[in-house]
C-alpha cells in the first residue's frame, strides 16, 4: 500500500504539471503573434533541432530564409523561444541592454 504522503505528493507533482499544460495551452503570449514553424514535439520543442550536431546549421539557415530575422521557437512543453539574428536587436542585447537581458543560468554553467 502507497503511503498518504506519497500520495499527496504524486497528486501535488500532477496538478502542478496539469495546470503549467493547460496555462501554456490557453493563455497566450506576445510571441505567438510572432511567425515561427510548427513544433515537432510538445516535450522537447525545437530544441533537439537547434542543437543537433548534424542538421543544426541547415535548420539555423532555414529559419531566417523562411521567416525572417525574428522567429518564434518553441522550447519543452510548449514555452515560446525568441530567436533572432538581427544585427539592430543584437546589438541591444549584447552591448546598449545587456543587463536587462540576462543568460539562462543554465546556459552560462553549460558555456564554461
Amino acid at each position: 500500500m502507497v503511503s498518504p504522503l506519497l500520495q499527496a505528493v504524486f497528486a501535488c507533482g500532477a496538478t502542478w504539471l496539469l495546470w503549467k499544460v493547460i496555462c501554456r495551452l490557453v493563455v497566450k503570449n506576445d510571441l505567438d503573434n510572432l511567425p515561427g514553424p510548427p513544433s515537432p514535439s510538445f516535450i522537447y520543442g525545437h530544441v533537439k533541432q537547434l542543437y543537433n550536431r548534424q542538421t543544426g546549421f541547415k535548420f539555423h539557415r532555414s529559419l531566417g530564409e523562411k521567416y525572417g530575422p525574428v522567429v518564434r521557437l518553441r522550447d519543452r512543453f510548449g514555452g515560446n523561444l525568441l530567436y533572432t539574428f538581427d544585427p539592430k536587436a543584437m546589438h541591444l542585447i549584447v552591448i546598449k541592454d545587456q543587463d536587462v537581458f540576462q543568460e539562462a543560468t543554465w546556459f552560462t554553467r553549460w558555456a564554461r
